[in-house]
């Protein structure tokens, strides 16, 4: 029952980031910009990702809801995603000028918002 839990607070999450980055494009742009030069932030954000990946899925193995498999698939990209920023930390160097293309960041910030909605339509 606590995968409910998590992908209700991933949806609040992903939905606010998606429409702060609508309204301040600018601010979230130079935002994520500087947090991803810092490598503290960037080794910590991959310890935590990697818990939160990891919970997502021993939360869904036994579970029989019917978003369950979401969940966990949601917790495999998250877990992936915490390993490599651990293990490969200099990508993320490299992702972050592509992320503030004007193009590619329309897309991801429309995505976000679609994801988030999607999570917290699930669990209401």
């Amino acid at each position: 029952m606590i995968e409910i839990h998590f992908l209700r607070l991933l949806g609040i999450i992903y939905f606010s980031l998606g429409i702060s980055a609508f309204l301040h494009p600018k601010y979230t742009k130079n935002l994520f910009s500087e947090l991803m030069k810092t490598k503290s932030f960037i080794f910590f954000s991959g310890i935590l990702t990697t818990i939160l990946g990891y919970i997502l899925i021993i939360s869904t193995l036994e579970s029989s809801l019917q978003y369950a498999t979401l969940v966990y698939i949601l917790g495999i990209i998250i877990f992936i995603k915490g390993i490599f920023l651990i293990i490969y930390p200099s990508i993320f160097h490299k992702i972050i000028d592509i992320y503030t293309n004007k193009y590619v960041f329309n897309f991801i910030k429309f995505f976000i918002i679609v994801v988030g909605g999607i999570c917290i339509y699930l669990t209401v």
